[in-house]
């Protein structure tokens, strides 16, 4: 009898097991599966909401209802209200019901219309579908003011669109607002750098745009980029548009962000790309600069303590220099550099010294066979030479230089060495005949080829007339973007724009190029509109 119990409750045991691996089993190759993925935004439901498009309303309060239950997505940034509030309102949010509360101490304007525009601070929750395209509009007159403003944003320098960019409406025709108090009226564009702002009065507006890298809505950060109309606009039953407003940040104060020195060398890095300076320095018994926009070094001989004054754009420095004169007694010697082993045709070889070159003999520096060469200092580096190659028909050639044909500041002798150079053939490079209509006389421009924002040639000129033709040779095969500055002050750079002079920033136009390809000519005319 014990055994026969045993038996039969080790039966039950494993009846138990296979009925729960049973289960098991079942539960893993049939589980339960949801329905349809909920890809419906949320609705309003109208009936049971505040009436949309109302006239002569001035609430205290806004209540929206919603087709399903919803979750705000940081709806104190994301909606937008315009005319801007003076008061931040509340939120409340219960079930499927939004209620925005205005401030008791908000004073809507009279005969005014505001919109309100939620982007995407209302999502369900389930699949976080935005509400799409959500407005709530209403005035406070007798009627719906329909009149509007659109437009594009671009970035000046670049011509490219400036998304995600704060436009600024402001009701008058003063100036001074922006940068004083936030916007009366906003928007901020889409990715095409374009913008709209409806649902507007007749008057005059004034149009401005904004990087607001601080998001307080009014530019006071002179990092910030900005653009603005020169006028005002003027709506007065009709809609305007489209305009353009073109973007950049005025130029920060020149300063010397680092410096380091010794031995009769001062390094200095500015906190930015500086036009032009002056060094005032009338006690040394030499001097000799290198000046590359955003940094500039000064080579000197003093035999007492100089106290040196740098003048460069609005900013005006002084520089205390230790007595230095190189010791010319203990010459050493030293091995030029180069840049590249590949050279153009007819191009030219740049020797780097180091220091500046205090004379140099053009006979001791040759070529392999021998090629017509001159040699000259380069005009803005003093610590290099630069040689004019006619190279003819040679695919390569060796750059001799002899022993001692070039002397340093500090009387270090050049090591004799020997270079190999490559001369890139002609028929693999390209060439642009550019025709240019439309200039107007008088006024300076820059014309620059780009491979997308690499500098790779620029030209300046001074037409006389309104037709101007060059050729571009031995240009690189490659996809390339014509720029045309109107160099309006003569200094051979693109300017940004001042707000505080009420400056706008140099005019670019932008054209896409004709691929250049290997052992091509391409002509290209081009028409200012």
């Amino acid at each position: 009898m014990g055994l026969s119990f045993l038996e039969d409750s080790m039966n039950r045991i494993f009846c138990l097991c296979i009925l729960g691996l049973g289960i098991s089993a079942c539960a893993r190759i049939e589980g339960l599966t949801g329905g349809p993925k909920d890809t419906e935004p949320p609705q309003v439901i109208w009936e049971k909401s505040s009436s949309n498009l109302q006239t002569s309303f001035n609430p205290r309060e806004i209540r929206l209802s919603f087709s399903e239950y919803i979750a705000l997505n940081n709806i104190q940034q994301n909606l937008v209200i315009t005319p801007t509030l003076q008061h931040n309102p509340k939120f409340r949010l219960k079930g499927k019901t939004l209620t925005i509360q205005l401030d008791e101490n908000e004073v809507l304007r009279d005969n005014t219309t505001y919109v309100f525009q939620f982007g995407e601070s209302v999502r369900d929750i389930t699949e976080r579908n935005p509400a799409k395209n959500l407005k709530f509009i209403f005035s406070t007159g007798e009627k719906i003011d329909s009149l509007g403003i659109s437009g594009s944003v671009f970035l000046a320098e670049t011509m490219e669109p400036a998304k995600n960019t704060l436009v600024s409406l402001y009701f008058g025709e003063s100036d001074s607002a922006f940068t004083q108090r936030k916007p009366d009226l906003f928007t901020r564009t889409s990715d095409n750098g374009s913008f709209s702002v409806q649902y507007l009065k007749a008057g005059t507006y004034r149009l401005f745009a904004l990087a607001d890298n601080n998001q307080n809505l009014y530019y006071d950060l002179p990092d910030e980029s900005f653009a603005f109309m020169n006028a005002p606009v003027s709506l007065d039953g009709d809609t305007s548009g489209p305009v353009n407003l073109f973007m950049s940040a005025s130029p920060l104060p020149a300063k010397i962000a680092r410096k380091t020195g010794g031995n009769g060398e001062v390094r200095l890095i500015f906190n930015r790309k500086v036009n032009s300076f002056e060094w005032q320095a009338e006690s040394v018994t030499y001097r000799r600069t290198k000046f590359y926009g955003d940094s500039l070094i000064l080579w000197y001989q003093a035999v007492d303590s100089v106290r040196s004054i740098l003048s460069y754009d609005d900013s005006r420095d002084s520089l205390d220099l230790p007595p230095f004169k190189f010791d010319r007694s203990r010459p050493a010697s030293f091995k030029a550099k180069i840049f590249t082993r590949l050279i153009k045709p007819n191009g030219q070889v740049k020797l780097e010294c180091g220091l500046p070159v205090s004379m140099f003999n053009p006979e001791g520096i040759r070529t392999y066979p021998a090629l017509p060469i001159s040699v000259v200092p380069d005009s803005i580096d003093p610590s290099t030479l630069k040689l004019d190659l006619n190279t003819g028909k040679r695919e390569k050639f060796y750059l001799v230089l002899d022993s001692a044909c070039i002397q340093l500041v500090d009387g270090a002798f050049n090591q004799p060495d020997s270079l190999e150079y490559t001369v890139l053939k002609r028929e693999a490079l390209s060439t642009l005949l550019l025709r240019l209509q439309g200039l107007k006389p008088g006024i300076s421009y820059l014309i620059q080829i780009r491979e997308k924002k690499r500098l790779v040639h620029e030209t300046f000129i001074e037409p006389s007339e309104s037709v101007w033709s060059g050729t571009f040779s031995n240009l690189d095969p490659g996809k390339y973007q014509l720029y045309l500055i109107e160099d309006e002050n003569k200094n051979k750079t693109w300017d940004p724009g001042s707000y505080p002079q009420r400056r706008q920033p140099e005019k670019i136009s932008v054209w896409p190029m004709e691929e250049l390809r290997p052992d091509w000519e391409i002509e290209q005319k081009i028409t200012l509109e």
